[in-house]
């Protein structure tokens, strides 16, 4: 009897441990995770729904269904949602979970395979959990202690202060005026409209030689000069940005340089602009090193690409005041993942901001949550105001905990929306701006977000207004 009862306990533990190895952990409850440098968290339901709610993107926060599919090494993981994704979710251990998830077409955006594939596609979500909150930091949580000379570049961040995006002149961007001329009398313009800075987006690539040391050419200078010169006149704080570069910043293939041939050429850019403007006023004159970084740059790639070309600068212009963008196309939320070379200061760190998507850029075929076909008003109601509060909070936080100045470097509305929705949300996010110490340049001067009609050689009163009488 002892013998059959010392079997079935012996048949017992055996099933209890070789179950115990075959169980796949479980999904469901709150795990926490960082997310671009901030912190995220995220909560399985009961009902296979899944609540991610993040403390720096209120695009990311949302309740969706989700799917998931075992197979031998993980899960397929998809998320029942109007846009087409595909993803993968692993497990080490029941305490930690990687989930990695692509957006768009799957020609774009095959599943990835492992969790680091899908940061090579710019649309993804990838959420690295913890069932434990104490293995998360988030970049708020430490405020840096600044020296004295940290207070010049705040100084000068307000001499930016309300400005505007002079596109369409030398950013050879066809949609937004072609490079039209300017006269005196626009410049004059943007100045009696309230501005007091213009960011000038550049495409130095258009006019500087393909083989090294890629020299600019002598007459774009004499424009660039002639133009710097008209924003002075006039007492517009300027600012140089290196704007359209289509092999570092658009994720477009060059055929005639390799990608490290790219990167020695913006390189050389910044050598020439800088020598060729040291002489300047540090206050008036700011140099925006890339607009938009790709996703290929990576946020190692972009913080190692800012250390050099700061490097480079500050030989002939120690004390120019910089301005650099955040990875991920320079979207506010990923602030977090910014480094700075040890000792630098004298830096004014700039984001992008279009929310909601589907108000600023509706029925621009060439968005994907752009609602072609459908009229999207905005009417500044709490719920509208609430998520974009909650995105320029974290700004602050990060701004006040870094020691650093922010610059929306760009905003705005295409002309597809209604005027009265384009006032009130003009009006709204100045008020946020300049509450939170903020410059700001607007997007943009013409062309499809434009305040200023080429044809008619007019400005719209009525945005106008909404941005400087909030």
């Amino acid at each position: 009897m002892k013998k059959i009862l010392f079997l079935l306990l012996s048949i017992a533990l055996l099933v209890g441990c070789t179950t115990g190895k075959t169980q796949k952990p479980s999904f469901t409850g709150t795990w926490y995770a960082s997310q671009y440098g901030c912190r995220s968290v995220v909560h399985f339901n009961e009902d296979s729904t899944i609540t991610i709610s993040s403390e720096a993107n209120s695009a990311a926060n949302m309740t969706v269904g989700y799917v998931v599919s075992p197979q031998a090494d993980g899960y397929h993981f998809d998320l029942k949602m109007g846009m087409e994704n595909r993803g993968i979710a692993l497990f080490d251990g029941a305490d930690h979970l990687q989930i990695g998830i692509v957006f768009g077409p799957e020609q774009y955006a095959p599943r990835p395979q492992k969790y680091e594939d899908a940061n090579s596609t710019h649309g993804n979500l990838m959420l690295d959990l913890y069932r434990d909150p104490t293995k998360i930091i988030s970049v708020l949580d430490t405020k840096v202690e600044a020296p004295a000379e940290a207070a010049i570049p705040f100084e000068r961040n307000k001499r930016l202060g309300r400005g505007l995006n002079m596109n369409g002149y030398v950013d050879a961007n066809p949609v937004d005026g072609n490079d039209a001329p300017m006269t005196e009398a626009d410049f004059q313009g943007i100045a009696e409209a309230g501005f007091q800075s213009v960011r000038i987006p550049t495409t130095w690539v258009k006019h500087c030689a393909k083989e090294a040391p890629y020299t600019i050419d002598a007459d774009f200078f004499q424009k660039m000069d002639w133009t710097i010169e008209q924003c002075l006149k006039n007492n517009l704080a300027v600012s140089i940005d290196q704007h359209y570069y289509p092999a570092i910043n658009m994720g477009e293939d060059d055929p005639d340089l390799t990608w490290e041939q790219n990167l020695d050429r913006i390189k050389s850019f910044w050598t020439q602009i800088a020598e060729h403007y040291k002489d300047y006023p540090n206050d008036m004159l700011f140099f925006d090193l890339l607009n938009e970084p790709n996703m290929r740059l990576g946020a190692d790639g972009l913080n190692k690409l800012h250390a050099e070309l700061i490097a480079i600068i500050r030989r002939t212009n120690p004390g120019r005041t910089l301005i650099i963008g955040t990875p991920n196309l320079g979207q506010t939320w990923t602030l977090g993942e910014l480094k700075f070379p040890e000792n630098e200061w004298n830096i004014i760190v700039q984001g992008h901001y279009y929310l909601p998507h589907t108000f600023t850029h509706q029925n621009l075929e060439y968005v994907p949550s752009a609602m072609v076909g459908h009229q999207v008003e905005w009417h500044g109601t709490e719920n509208e105001k609430a998520p974009i509060i909650r995105d320029l909070d974290f700004c602050q936080r990060w701004s006040e905990q870094s020691s650093r100045p922010l610059n929306i470097g760009e905003y705005g509305v295409c002309l597809k929306a209604d005027q009265q929705s384009m006032n009130r949300y003009f009006s709204f996010m100045q008020e946020q701006f300049q509450l939170r110490g903020f410059s700001s340049h607007i997007w943009a001067y013409r062309g499809l977000f434009g305040l200023y009609d080429l044809q008619t050689k007019k400005w719209n009163q009525e945005s106008i207004q909404a941005l400087t009488n909030f």
